[in-house]
């Protein structure tokens, strides 16, 4: 017989079969120029769960990302973030700090590539653990829409 699954681990958060009502609040900076853009956006959300037995959750974060152009053609990006999530009824909370890093080369109006790497962290209070993973991408992409 299928069964759902309790729980499934997804990047910067777990996904469960449970309904939730949410509430927040973003307010984000962008400033972008010839060369050099940035942005900076700090965040707040409270999700509280249908389900007595899934503890609601307050969080709190920021990011902030930087672009700069290299030639014509070539843009390198980086960014990072924290959040840090209270888990209400369990008295527990968890860290949580990414950071990145891409390098994109545009062949022609359709094609290009890049390189990313990306940094993921985690200090957890439920389960009482650490998660810390590198990640590499190379992508080669087409978009039917010139940029």
């Amino acid at each position: 017989e299928p069964v759902v699954p309790g729980s499934v681990l997804v990047d910067d958060g777990t996904i469960i079969p449970s309904a939730y009502r949410e509430r927040r609040v973003a307010l984000a900076w962008d400033q972008q120029g010839e060369r050099l853009g940035w942005r900076i956006e700090g965040h707040v959300q409270r999700l509280r769960y249908i389900d007595t037995l899934v503890a609601d959750e307050k969080e709190h974060g920021i990011m902030l990302g930087v672009d700069y152009r290299l030639t014509p053609t070539m843009t390198l990006t980086g960014w990072a973030s924290a959040e840090r999530t209270e888990y209400v009824q369990l008295a527990a909370e968890d860290d949580t700090r990414r950071a990145g890093l891409v390098l994109e080369k545009r062949w022609t109006p359709h094609w290009a590539t890049s390189l990313s790497w990306y940094r993921y962290e985690r200090d957890s209070g439920v389960f009482d653990n650490e998660v810390r993973q590198n990640v590499w991408y190379l992508w080669v992409s087409y978009g039917n829409r010139p940029r």
